[in-house]
């Protein structure tokens, strides 16, 4: 939270976690406090500052995935996308 509106949430639960947040380094601290219960982190290609995070912690890139999405495709932000499954 900042003055009072919420910048980011992190769901433990869902999946391997997921991170919602409004800034690259609202969602790397919440990543950061994930980790410690992770073994397998998903996050896009493009979101140069998870990949290089994880790096940094001993993680080691070993695939990559496709999103699909039916209909119009929605606008996505890679670097605002930090753990999903």
């Amino acid at each position: 939270m900042e003055q009072g509106r919420v910048r980011g949430a992190l769901l433990p639960l869902l999946g391997q976690g997921l991170i919602l947040a409004d800034a690259p380094e609202v969602g790397l601290e919440l990543q950061r406090w994930l980790l410690p219960t992770q073994h397998r982190i998903t996050v896009p290609a493009d979101n140069a500052a998870a990949n290089e995070h994880l790096r940094e912690r001993g993680y080691d890139p070993i695939g990559s995935s496709v999103r699909l999405v039916h209909g119009t495709r929605p606008d996505f932000k890679a670097e605002l996308v930090f753990v999903g499954r």
